[in-house]
């Protein structure tokens, strides 16, 4: 079995560090195609391998790209400006925030449009517009719904939950947030959505003392929680 082919089989199961290294090895001896360098992405993105996660979407960025395939290279634009937002570069995230907007410009509605929206929210949690973060995220769930995209409707979900929250709406924040949590332990989602909403959400629970709330939740992820390992590139997103 090639180092691929090995890649690949540790990724459906999960393996992510073994599937790391089987990627990055066979990467060594040949560059990899565009669709096992968003696996191996996500596989450091999991890991928390911040600079190597970042480097990787470059250059799925830039395949993607050369392929004539630009919604996919939206995403790996978005999932870079979405890390380094994370990580506080702001300019480094509003640049590739930038062009993948730039990007979509002429393609029509698609589902990029609503994970786009996504920085909106955050900024208008960070200027304390609560409000207009409940707004904004219903539309990225609306989208999500109207394109049939789990990862987006689950996204948008638990955006509004934090809303409501912060709006001191706990009861209705926290039915929003426990309904974005089944996706996640339904095994709905692909894996760096998977791992941003359960942070997102026990986050939330800590910052109104749902303690219990919080427990139950990760344990619900423990031992059975299913990971949806989508092999193609959409699982970036």
């Amino acid at each position: 079995m090639s180092g691929v082919a090995r890649g690949r089989e540790h990724y459906r199961k999960g393996a992510w560090r073994e599937a790391l290294d089987a990627f990055a090895s066979a990467d060594r001896t040949k560059p990899l195609e565009r669709e096992d360098l968003d696996r191996l992405a996500i596989c450091q993105g999991l890991l928390g391998l911040d600079e190597d996660f970042l480097a990787t979407l470059e250059r799925s960025h830039h395949a993607h790209l050369e392929a004539g395939d630009t919604l996919r290279a939206v995403r790996s634009a978005f999932w870079l400006g979405f890390r380094l937002a994370y990580l506080r570069e702001r300019a480094r995230a509003g640049g590739w925030f930038g062009r993948a907007h730039r990007l979509l410009e002429g393609q029509g509605d698609c589902v990029e449009r609503g994970w786009l929206l996504g920085p909106v929210v955050q900024q208008q949690m960070a200027e304390h517009d609560f409000a207009g973060a409940h707004e904004t995220a219903g539309r990225v769930a609306a989208i999500g719904e109207r394109y049939g995209d789990g990862d987006l409707i689950a996204f948008g979900r638990m955006s509004q939950g934090q809303a409501l929250v912060r709006q001191d709406r706990i009861r209705e924040g926290l039915a929003l947030l426990d309904e974005a949590m089944v996706a996640v332990t339904a095994g709905e989602l692909t894996p760096i959505v998977t791992g941003l909403i359960y942070c997102m959400v026990i986050h939330s629970c800590q910052q109104v003392f749902a303690l219990e709330r919080s427990r139950e939740w990760t344990a619900a992820c423990r031992p059975g929680a299913r990971i949806n390992r989508r092999s193609s590139s959409a699982a970036i997103a």
